[in-house]
């Protein structure tokens, strides 16, 4: 009773090429250890390689039958653990916890390719189709032509505690919500940030199609100690108005900066007559593709920003006490 797997085995630093090991019959059990070691000197050898010629066929096809076992489990120092190459699916994996799991200190937990479909693809039906957890991208896609980076369809389309999604061409990331009695492209949270947590960060330009009238909740009854604004006249008197331009090159590598001419309020001077219209962020840091291999670790950058938005009651209580003392001077004529 024996597998023939046509190929050469490297057992222990060994080669066996066209050995043989198990049963001839798919349902009989064997029980056994097999490790497989490669001791290529170049960092480049495989583990395990298994191919099939049969249409559908499986190379490697491994269960574990407790809950927390392991089917299929690969390390590699430099390399891949795992590499299959297939016309519909190089790995495909199920299981009630996670089909796949790859595990990486230095690169890419699992990577993906496709030149037809999906690079990674993952399918759940009560918890997450893909998941990924990284100091730096938990998941990462790109989209090397026309298309979206990263992809997702559900209750949660795509759902991350750290997503990146590059492309050269197309969307890093698309979002699209329907169905269900508010549809939402995006939902995001942050919390447990230090010193502030931001839903969503935009280095650069952002633009809309659509209006913005609910991009602030002023409902009254999530409000408490009302008051009327009063010597708002004086505050927007001391203001100074500037016309400036930003450091671009200088800040190029930590943040993208608007171009060209810009006017506004200095933070710094806003600060002193309305401070609560001034806050400090902390830009997150940029980093390289080699940066991101190597772990690199830097600090973002700290920044004070201006809430124009906080400015505008104050505009309409300055008005408003400048049309009084004018209907006051009206009377005394």
């Amino acid at each position: 009773m024996r597998v023939y797997f046509f190929a050469p085995l490297i057992l222990s630093g060994l080669t066996f090429v066209n050995a043989s090991l198990g049963t001839h019959f798919p349902g009989a059990s064997l029980d056994t250890t097999l490790n497989v070691t490669s001791n290529y000197a170049d960092g480049n050898g495989v583990g395990i390689h298994a191919q099939t010629n049969v249409n559908q066929g499986i190379a490697v096809s491994a269960q574990a039958a407790a809950p927390s076992g392991i089917g299929v489990q690969a390390t590699s120092a430099y390399g891949m653990g795992v590499r299959a190459t297939g016309g519909t699916y190089g790995v495909f994996g199920t299981g009630p916890a996670a089909g796949v799991t790859g595990t990486s200190t230095r690169g890419d937990g699992v990577l993906g390719n496709s030149t037809t479909g999906a690079g990674l693809r993952g399918v759940s039906a009560n918890y997450y189709g893909v998941y990924g957890e990284s100091p730096f991208s938990g998941v990462m896609g790109i989209a090397l032509s026309n298309g979206p980076g990263v992809t997702g369809r559900g209750s949660i389309g795509v759902y991350g505690r750290g997503v990146a999604a590059m492309s050269s061409n197309g969307v890093g990331v698309y979002a699209w919500g329907s169905g269900g009695g508010t549809a939402y492209g995006i939902i995001a949270t942050a919390d447990s940030g230090k010193n502030e947590n931001w839903a969503g960060w935009f280095d650069g330009n952002v633009a809309i199609t659509g209006t913005c009238s609910p991009c602030v909740i002023s409902d009254a009854r999530t409000k408490r100690n009302i008051k009327t604004l009063r010597g708002s006249l004086k505050k927007i008197l001391a203001m100074e108005a500037r016309s400036y331009e930003m450091k671009n090159a200088e800040y190029a590598s930590a943040i993208n900066l608007a171009q060209g001419p810009q006017n506004g309020l200095i933070a710094q001077e806003l600060e002193a007559i309305v401070p609560e219209a001034v806050h400090e962020v902390v830009a997150p840091p940029h980093y390289t593709q080699e940066e991101r291999e190597r772990g690199v670790k830097k600090e973002g950058v700290l920044l004070k920003s201006v809430n124009y938005t906080a400015l505008i009651p104050l505009l309409i209580a300055a008005i408003q006490e400048q049309q009084a003392e004018i209907e006051a001077l009206k009377a005394r004529r």
